[in-house]
């Protein structure tokens, strides 16, 4: 969302520019904070796998697709 700051991590000036920016941003710090609250309240490892787990057991049900012609 809006607590992160995007860039091309392939492109050299995209980087330099969002690392720029966060240096001259003065809310960064907060911004920063808030980011890792985020992250802590809504991402972990168990909850990837339990994704991971139901994903595959989707797959499973799923009827075989036929190879491409």
């Amino acid at each position: 969302g809006d607590l992160a700051r995007y860039c091309d991590p392939g492109a050299p000036e995209s980087l330099r520019a969002a690392l720029a920016a966060t240096l001259a941003d003065p809310g960064a710090a907060a911004r920063a904070d808030a980011l890792r609250a985020h992250v802590a309240r809504h991402m972990s490892w168990e909850g990837y796998a339990r994704a991971t787990a139901e994903a595959y057991q989707r797959a499973l049900q799923s009827p075989p697709k036929a190879p491409p012609a």
